[in-house]
């Protein structure tokens, strides 16, 4: 049994006329009927009554019509429901997230992708950036959001928000004192920074500042995620880089200042496969894009 013997055994049905359902059908009259016998056969019953003056269906036809007429929709259904996953209109997608990409842009990101497509699905997974990669080659996820540079070149990766840094430090420390900070003035303090591992463009990106500033850290403490570093911070245990504004978290012991002049910067970038493109993945990169640039 195939689909096209449910077909025209349904227009048949429908006519009840070989002549026109053959017409329909784009066969001959006994190429019909040899499609019927052959169902009948593999059946083992009769689902057609014909005489020269009358065609029917047996019982048995009435049962099979109801049954053909449900896998033929539910066959309709399915192509289209997969029409439309190609094409990215619905269905699911999976996104990978490093912890502060989902406090900085996952959730502005997720609302606006139910506005534009609200029938697709978006599955949030967290993850660190070289795992999202890996999760990539894998098909395990659609899209990542982390942090670059991206060390697999086979993927398509592109940044979509650089925000600048905050010092986060203890309210005692004499360098609350000021309203803006430069690099120079932080030459004798801990730092806390994000481990390099986790995020080694925006770890680089401070240590070349302060090298830039005439000095290199003396000590370096890595915690993550954000709530440690500002828990150190918030101990006296020395100061800390925070990025964006929705992750200064409130604390009792700690203050925020602004770096002049040159200030490093917390990037996230967006990454997929380079075949992997559909509709809804470019949706989502797009969103994230316009989100990105009004981050802060």
């Amino acid at each position: 049994m195939n689909l096209r013997h449910l077909e025209c055994f349904t227009i048949l049905a429908e006519e009840l006329n070989f002549r026109k359902a053959a017409e329909r059908c784009m066969l001959s009259q006994p190429a019909l009927s040899q499609q019927l016998r052959l169902l009948e056969e593999e059946l083992e019953a009769i689902l057609i009554f014909r005489t020269n003056r009358q065609v029917r269906l047996t019982p048995s036809g009435e049962v099979f019509l109801k049954k053909a007429h449900e896998i033929l929709e539910q066959i309709q259904e399915t192509k289209q429901l997969v029409r439309q996953m190609e094409g990215g209109k619905t269905g699911i997608i999976t996104v990978g997230a490093t912890i502060p990409a989902t406090y900085i842009l996952l959730s502005d990101i997720i609302i606006e992708m139910k506005k534009r497509m609200p029938e697709v699905e978006v599955v949030v997974r967290e993850m660190n950036t070289p795992i999202q990669e890996e999760a990539l080659r894998r098909n395990r996820i659609d899209i990542g959001i982390g942090h670059p540079p991206f060390e697999d070149k086979t993927l398509c990766s592109s940044n979509i928000s650089q925000i600048p840094f905050d010092v986060v430090m203890y309210e005692g420390n004499s360098l609350a004192n000021k309203e803006l900070l430069s690099m120079k003035d932080l030459e004798n303090e801990t730092f806390i920074l994000f481990p390099r591992k986790l995020g080694p463009l925006q770890y680089d990106n401070i240590i070349s500042l302060c090298l830039q500033s005439g000095f290199s850290p003396k000590n370096i403490i890595e915690v993550a995620p954000a709530q440690a570093i500002i828990s150190f911070a918030g101990s006296g245990l020395g100061i800390g880089f925070i990025a964006s504004k929705l992750q200064q978290f409130q604390h009792p012991h700690v203050v925020y200042r602004p770096i002049k002049e040159k200030r490093p910067y917390f990037a996230l970038g967006a990454i997929h496969r380079r075949e992997n493109l559909n509709q809804a993945i470019k949706v989502f990169k797009k969103i994230a894009a316009e989100i990105g640039a009004k981050a802060k």
